[in-house]
């Protein structure tokens, strides 16, 4: 009799056990899901501390150390003590310009939308570009990672806030009844194709 019940509570044992690794498996999982959300996003607060003063890329550029300015082949010239929006608008195009030539592949687009393209935006508003890649219907999440992450880390280095959202030809079409669609359309300054 004893040894029944000591062999039900060892199962019962073992169970909770096997349940206890599965949640801690499970929580396991869920942190990196949440540190890699953190490494994605954590970089808007950083660059939010860097415009210590104001927007201006070139008088931001002095602070930092020379390999950081050096980065995107930009800030050659440390004579610059100021930068009207107008320049600073046109640098950083020049920047993602070069970038996307050096990243996509052929038969992509890039263009500006939002505020930026409007040209109703404010020193801090951010950069909204808009990837097009040819390729199937659903892009894969790594594609993100190879195509739209080094625009981020270019509005990084250049302490700009750059969101870029990434579609395939196919797959943005099939998005034409949203109003998203239509407003990006109707906004969108397209600065790249190959």
């Amino acid at each position: 009799m004893r040894t029944k019940i000591f062999t039900k509570l060892i199962k019962k044992t073992a169970n909770i056990l096997v349940i206890a690794r599965k949640a801690l498996t499970l929580q396991r999982k869920i942190n990196g899901v949440m540190l890699e959300w953190l490494k994605r996003h954590a970089w808007k607060a950083c660059i939010r501390q860097k415009r210590i003063a104001s927007s201006n890329l070139a008088h931001s550029a002095q602070k930092w150390d020379p390999a950081s300015r050096n980065a995107c082949g930009i800030f050659r010239n440390q004579n610059h003590t100021a930068m009207s929006e107008k320049e600073k608008f046109q640098l950083i195009l020049d920047v993602l310009k070069k970038k996307a030539a050096e990243i996509l592949p052929k038969g992509s687009q890039v263009s500006l939308y939002g505020s930026r393209a409007r040209g109703d935006a404010s020193p801090d508003s951010d950069w909204d570009i808009h990837i097009l890649i040819p390729g199937e219907e659903k892009i894969p999440f790594d594609l993100w990672d190879k195509y739209a992450w080094p625009f981020v880390d270019v509005g990084i280095s250049m302490g700009e806030e750059i969101n870029p959202r990434l579609y395939s030809f196919a797959g943005w079409l099939k998005r034409s009844f949203l109003p998203f669609y239509k407003n990006l359309e109707k906004d969108k300054l397209t600065f790249f194709r190959n």
